[in-house]
């Protein structure tokens, strides 16, 4: 009858004590290494005859737009005007970008279409962000203290500022 043992239950407790220790240490440096990510708008100020012609410019449809292609080779301006789109190129000199030249081509397509102040940006995949920024700056406003006259359609009065394309939209950033 030694064959037949009873067999005994055992039981055993597992102690949590180190894996709880090991998750209270871990949980705050995870939550310390999660990089944080906030978005901010800088709304610069312009004057206020040209902050006017933007607003009106936005409630027409508009049958100008420009478009600023930005490559890592130089720039391309796409112009379209009544369905009808011309391009211009603007390149780099010894490899580096010509902002000058940037800049004269921006105030030849300003000074022909002077109530446009909309740019829509394509940068190119491999574009540094300082490169962007750089060409941004320099569409912005003439140089050379060079300007450009507007009229206020509701009120008739003339105004004249150095601005050339304060408003800037990213376009087709997000493409494969």
């Amino acid at each position: 009858m030694g064959r037949f043992r009873e067999k005994a239950e055992s039981t055993f407790d597992i102690n949590l004590a180190p894996m709880l220790d090991v998750i209270v240490a871990i949980v705050p440096m995870l939550l310390l290494s999660v990089v944080f990510m906030r978005v901010t708008m800088v709304e610069a100020q312009v004057p206020q005859i040209v902050a006017e012609a933007i607003e009106n410019n936005k409630n027409k449809p508009n049958p100008v737009t420009v478009a600023l292609v930005i490559e890592d080779k130089g720039f391309k301006f796409e112009v379209t005007e009544n369905g009808k789109k011309s391009t211009v190129n603007v390149a780099s000199v010894n490899g580096l970008p010509d902002l000058d030249a940037l800049n004269a081509q921006a105030a030849i397509i300003k000074k022909k279409h002077p109530d446009i102040f909309r740019v829509s940006v394509k940068p190119g995949k491999t574009v540094s962000l300082e490169k962007i920024i750089s060409t941004l700056d320099n569409i912005r406003s003439f140089k050379n203290g060079e300007t450009v006259t507007i009229k206020n359609e509701k009120t008739g009065k003339s105004g004249v500022t150095n601005l050339m394309f304060p408003e800037i939209v990213f376009s087709d950033i997000l493409e494969g």
